[in-house]
């Protein structure tokens, strides 16, 4: 299994489709932690989609490659 950092790189030398994979692997954390903040699941999934396509728009801005599923989280805020 390859770790973030590998996965990031993937997508920034054009393998659009690693950028699926981080979403699998962060996505219910991040819902729950917006569920835990919104109180209400529908609103935490949709927040957890903006999130995760922001921080796919804003990939090349990230320097720690390991630590993308915390920076995800920080770009929603």
């Amino acid at each position: 299994m390859e770790d973030d950092a590998v996965l990031v790189r993937r997508v920034l030398s054009g393998e659009t489709e690693a950028y699926a994979e981080l979403v699998r692997r962060h996505e219910r954390a991040l819902v729950a932690v917006a569920g835990a903040i919104l109180g209400e699941l529908h609103g935490a999934q949709d927040a957890a989609q903006a999130a995760f396509l922001i921080a796919y728009q804003r990939l090349g801005a990230l320097r720690n490659s390991d630590a993308f599923g915390q920076w995800a989280d920080d770009r929603h805020g």
